[in-house]
């Protein structure tokens, strides 16, 4: 319906998040208006619950209207019973919220919550409902509670709800309905028409649209058909209508949402724009939502769209059958899983089972695995033992963490496909769908080289689907830790995917491309790919369902530079966004307790304790969670004091597996601290070849502190000057915090020795001295010591630049360097570790005043 540019999330367009216009014929409720302002202020939440067409999205849209506070809306539609659905959706809604400019403590709406299901209300809604972010007010709406723990929230006076009694019209407003529609009522014919309806708002609408000039709307309807109120009203509003508009209305009534360009495509006319505004100015309810994107979106009432299909399938069904395959054939491109749904509707199985073949992967790969799935259990034989549906359903069954049936599926797609056959379209499906299935690492790799040959070897395969299977190579490249593999393909995917309308996907290549190059070392060029996409990462919300790339990109880059608090900060955002099976917000977990520990903050530390329980035990698609688990437990028994428990801990996860760097070098931190020399040379040893700089210095720094206790100073200290020209370039310093008192030492005595990163060499003495700079003051240069020997003094900056023959500018530059090199902020901290270094200052008499201002 719309391109992947209106999306706001995967499966989340932006009209889902717009809140409806007002009809020009929606009646003033000035009374409901005032409760739902009265409930929404003394309360945390507000619920309305009643059934279809009580007119509660009227009332909310009206109330919002003159809503003070920032106000959010999240309209729930029939994919949300699966939680990682609807999980995106309120994310994406919540950071409407939040990026507004009147703040994050405002309203969110969210309407028809009864689409949630029993299994997304108890796994996401309930806790999104008890805990919301940000400390926003919430408003839901709904035909029935679907668990949100209402009972909970009564009983705590958290809660006001509005239902049916509520929200039913009065006489009065029934009288009011029939002025705004031209059918004027006396008050004892509105009190009637309230009294038949029991002020059904939907059932009083049209009854009111259905009456002829000389019909009362009480006469209109017989006893009878009371029972099937809507649908018979829905039919005798129809009759009244222009017969163009009518015969529209009945059609169009196949998709409950469209704009006019589906309108066009559906019903084969160029006049879609016109009719949907002419059902809007008729009265009918429906609904118009302006996008930011695209041409506005309309949506039919629920009751109003079930008896528009109910009544064409008795009027002419080959005729609804049609349209429904129309529909299909129109959402083909921009929603496949809908498209699909209407082609099985149509009872053409073979263009649902087309669809998902050729859509699949798009849907995976935004986070629809369990849509996708359930959609092909819906196709009848023999499309459901088809070896690519088998497959698709294995790949989507392994993404829902359903291994075993995933495994069963996957056997029976590979045992239908011939041995003698040539490589075709069907073996390209099986391969990408075992990518999700597999999980051990030689068998992935096997796996991802036959889906490159394929890509390559396939005739035909182009489109959508060559873009999200260089998606899928690149993604698994970087899972397989093969950084420079991964870059080239994600930056063609990239462009392939902008070029095919996936934006959301061209954003998530994008963003792991980003990754890819901090993981290879390149943690510059990563920063500034990133910066580069930031304009457009604003709106791709759909990084909330893989555990927010680059928030894990920035955690990464600031752990090995040593800044571990900014490091924990950022993995902790990548954390909270979640995500699916293997998305970063898992390794978010693991590297923020490496993170936490590196910080040796207590409340850090304990904060960051619990997320290893959400990480797996096993190997999934080739991430080895037992052993960044591992490793990250093996640092807590460390701070903890129980190095034997942290050598234990290792010792069952790590084999120094080549394939796995950055925990090898982790751990033989983490051995030669624990006093396992031997096992921590072990791991360096497969550590010096060719590796990103960042994780060859830290084996090298071990290699020097094993060289310097072997008494070879020359050899440790040339194995420092490697490991400093490795960090240089990207300015790291966590190879040089390694908890090991004999590194000061050799850092201090590095500058004797020779060195071309003195500056370099002050900064990691400054950190390891918590900042104080007291050994960097042996790397200043001669003319920085002298100016360090004046600050004790009087002197303002002007009379110092005077007495050394310079200029003052010349002076703060010089003054730069040394509070960069002492690692302080000012005039006084550079005095104190003047003092505790012992180094000679100048006298304390000047020419000058007796005080001035301090230099900075």
């Amino acid at each position: 319906m719309q391109s992947a540019r209106a999306a706001v999330a995967p499966g989340v367009p932006a009209y889902l998040v717009t809140r409806p216009t007002p009809g020009s014929r929606d009646v003033d409720r000035d009374g409901l208006r005032a409760r739902l302002g009265r409930a929404v202020a003394g309360h945390r939440v507000c619920v309305l619950l009643a059934p279809a067409g009580y007119g509660k999205t009227s009332a909310l849209t009206a109330w919002a209207g003159g809503e003070d506070r920032a106000l959010a809306w999240l309209t729930l539609t029939e994919p949300d019973h699966h939680p990682e659905h609807l999980a995106r959706g309120l994310a994406a809604a919540v950071a409407e919220l939040v990026g507004s400019e009147t703040g994050p403590h405002g309203v969110l709406v969210v309407d028809d919550i009864h689409f949630a299901g029993a299994m997304a209300a108890r796994a996401v809604l309930r806790p999104f409902v008890e805990d919301p972010p940000h400390g926003i007010h919430l408003v839901l709406a709904g035909r029935s509670d679907p668990g949100i723990g209402l009972p909970r929230l009564l009983a705590g006076g958290e809660v006001a709800v509005l239902d049916a009694g509520d929200l039913s019209f009065t006489p009065e407003e029934v009288q009011e309905v029939g002025r705004t529609l031209g059918t004027p009522l006396s008050t004892d014919q509105a009190a009637a028409l309230q009294t038949l309806t029991g002020g059904w708002p939907v059932a009083v609408r049209l009854a009111l649209m259905a009456a002829s000039p000389n019909e009362l709307p009480v006469d209109l309807v017989p006893s009878s058909q009371i029972p099937n109120l809507p649908e018979y009203l829905f039919e005798s509003v129809l009759a009244e209508l222009p017969h163009a508009l009518a015969e529209f209305v009945l059609q169009a009534c196949v998709c409950d949402w469209l704009t006019a360009t589906l309108a066009d495509e559906l019903l084969d006319r160029s006049d879609g724009a016109a009719l949907l505004e002419g059902a809007v100015a008729a009265g009918l309810p429906i609904e118009r939502r302006e996008s930011p994107a695209s041409e506005p979106v309309y949506r039919w009432h629920p009751l109003m769209a079930a008896s528009g299909r109910a009544l064409l399938q008795r009027r002419d069904p080959h005729r609804l059958r049609a349209l429904e395959g129309r529909a299909a054939q129109a959402l083909a491109s921009t929603d496949p899983v809908e498209a699909a749904g209407h082609a099985l509707k149509a009872r053409d199985p073979a263009l649902a089972s087309a669809l998902v073949r050729s859509q699949w992967l798009a849907a995976v790969l935004r986070g629809d695995s369990a849509l996708v799935e359930e959609l092909c259990g819906r196709l009848p034989v023999p499309y459901a033992d088809d070896p690519e549906i088998l497959a698709i359903r294995a790949a989507c069954l392994r993404n829902s963490d359903e291994p075993e049936r995933a495994g069963e599926l996957a056997r029976r797609a590979r045992s239908t496909i011939p041995a003698d056959t040539a490589p075709g379209m069907v073996d390209l499906t099986l391969s990408l769908a075992r990518m999700f299935v597999i999980d051990a690492g030689a068998e992935l790799a096997a796996e991802l080289a036959k889906a490159r040959n394929l890509l390559d070897e396939v005739p035909g395969v182009g489109g959508s689907l060559r873009a999200c299977a260089l998606l899928l190579v690149g993604w698994t490249e970087l899972r397989l830790r093969n950084p420079r593999s991964a870059i080239p393909v994600l930056r063609e995917a990239t462009a392939s995917c902008r070029a095919e309308g996936l934006d959301d996907l061209a954003g998530r290549a994008r963003a792991n491309e980003s990754f890819a190059l901090a993981f290879g070392g390149d943690f510059r060029g990563a920063q500034a790919h990133m910066s580069a996409a930031a304009p457009e990462q604003g709106t791709a919300a759909w990084r909330r369902a893989d555990g927010a790339i680059e928030w894990f990109t920035t955690g990464w880059i600031r752990f090995w530079t040593g800044d571990a608090v900014a490091a924990t900060d950022a993995f902790q955002r990548a954390a909270d966004q979640g995500g699916g099976l293997v998305s970063y917000a898992g390794l978010a977990r693991c590297w923020l307790t490496d993170a936490a520990v590196d910080t040796a903050d207590p409340a850090r530390i304990e904060r960051a304790r619990p997320e290893l329980d959400l990480v797996a035990d096993t190997t999934i698609q080739g991430i080895p969670w037992p052993v960044y688990k591992g490793v990250a437990r093996a640092g807590l028994a460390m701070v903890q004091g129980r190095p034997e428990v942290a050598v234990g801990l290792l010792d069952q996860v790590i084999t120094g597996d080549p394939m796995l760097p950055a925990a090898n070098v982790l751990a033989a931190q983490a051995y030669w601290q624990c006093g396992e020399a031997a096992k921590a040379l072990a791991l360096t040893a497969g550590l010096m070849g060719e590796l990103p700089r960042y994780l060859r210095a830290g084996a090298v720094v071990i290699e020097a502190l094993a060289a310097h206790r072997r008494g070879e100073r020359d050899r440790a200290h040339e194995l420092v000057e490697q490991a400093l020209g490795a960090c240089a370039p990207e300015e790291l310093v966590r190879p040089f915090l390694l908890r090991d008192p004999d590194l000061t030492g050799l850092l201090a005595e590095h500058p004797a020795w020779g060195t071309q990163h003195e500056e370099l060499v002050a900064t990691c003495l400054a950190r390891r001295a918590g900042g104080t700079g007291d050994h960097a003051v042996g790397v200043l240069t001669a003319r920085e010591r002298q100016i360090l020997s004046q600050l004790p003094t009087t002197m303002t900056t002007e009379e110092m630049a005077a007495a050394l023959h310079i200029t003052t500018n010349t002076l703060k530059t010089h003054l730069k360097s040394v509070y960069r090199k002492l690692g302080v902020a000012n005039r006084r901290e550079a005095v104190a570790a003047l003092r505790r270094a012992g180094l000679p200052s100048a006298p304390t008499t000047s020419a000058g005043p007796a005080a001035g201002p301090t230099p900075r």
